[in-house]
């Protein structure tokens, strides 16, 4: 027989009502959703810091003097290096 901690105290699935058990179906499908958005929000994290490492290099190829247009496209992003943030050079340089 399967049990079902909620809170750290068991349960049998069987015994709840039907209404529990639809509250057990939802906290079950909202657990898998905070998983997978978990994993998203990781391989969102690693994809961003890939294209930022990709930013910094072209970034660094131009302000070294050589001439690349690729590089040329970053425009006037800066990266904060401090937060790993990539901001607007105009929109950094106003006060809220």
């Amino acid at each position: 027989m399967a049990t079902v901690t909620i809170n750290g105290k068991e349960y049998n699935p069987e015994t709840l009502s039907n209404e529990a058990k639809e509250k057990l179906m939802i906290a079950q499908f909202c657990d898998r959703k905070i998983v997978d958005l978990k994993a998203d929000l990781i391989i969102a994290q690693i994809a961003r810091n890939s294209v930022v490492e990709q930013l910094q290099a072209l970034a660094s190829v131009e302000t070294n003097g050589k001439s690349n247009t690729t590089a040329k496209q970053a425009g006037p992003f800066k990266t904060d290096s401090s937060a790993g943030r990539v901001t607007n050079r105009k929109a950094a340089g106003k006060k809220k």
